[in-house]
């Protein structure tokens, strides 16, 4: 998430009078801020929205478990990420319990993968 994604969303939202809006961020990708993603840009909108509704993922297709827990305890020791910021504790961000999702493949079945995701989702409508 980078500023100008922000200011987009914002001006959509303002030009169309709704605050109905879906975004997608993840606060342990602050890594590309060689490619313009801060921290900050999360927390305005979330801030800017304050009813938002967050939904936590907490099943990875890539990675190993091994792999999960090893980027978990290192993540975790960074004070600035959203699930250890006091001010964002109402919206009862957690990312415990990670883990692998060895259910579909995404590469060999894809149309089941995204079946898998839409009915996911459907649960948060």
């Amino acid at each position: 998430t980078n500023t100008n994604q922000n200011e987009i969303v914002f001006k959509l939202t303002e030009a169309l009078k709704t605050q109905n809006v879906t975004v997608v961020g993840d606060d342990d990708q602050i890594i590309y801020s060689f490619q313009g993603a801060h921290l900050d840009t999360i927390e305005t909108f979330l801030k800017k929205f304050p009813k938002t509704k967050v939904i936590c993922l907490t099943e990875n297709h890539r990675s190993t478990q091994q792999i999960l827990d090893l980027s978990y305890n290192v993540a975790d020791q960074d004070k600035a990420r959203l699930v250890n910021n006091p001010f964002f504790k109402k919206y009862k961000i957690t990312l415990k319990g990670l883990k692998f999702a060895s259910k579909f493949n995404f590469h060999s079945n894809k149309s089941k993968f995204i079946e898998y995701l839409l009915n996911f989702y459907a649960k948060f409508m």
